[in-house]
């Protein structure tokens, strides 16, 4: 998901929107006030999670109980944050 901040064109601002994009490679722009769980059902990542050898930052992959499977990070910053998503009870999805 992508978030566009409002543009402002005089007085009046355009509403904050998020880009979703699809398996079927479309994209579809909603507003945040329009925005549903169900908009997600069919989404997928807007990056690839990618591992070489020699990559100079640490990426991979964490096993979550929130999620019940695997969550992709893509350095230790993202892991050490997941790891207290993780464990906090309040946490319903990460």
């Amino acid at each position: 998901m992508v978030v566009q901040s409002p543009v402002r064109s005089g007085k009046k601002s355009a509403p904050a929107t998020a880009s979703i994009r699809y398996d079927d490679a479309s994209v579809r722009k909603v507003p945040f006030s329009d925005l549903r769980l169900a908009d997600f059902t069919w989404s997928v990542p807007w990056r690839s999670f990618r591992s070489v050898r020699g990559q100079t930052h640490h990426s991979g992959r964490y096993a979550s109980a929130t999620m019940a499977g695997p969550v992709v990070y893509e350095s230790r910053l993202e892991l050490a944050r997941l790891l207290l998503a993780d464990m906090d009870p309040a946490v319903r999805g990460i």
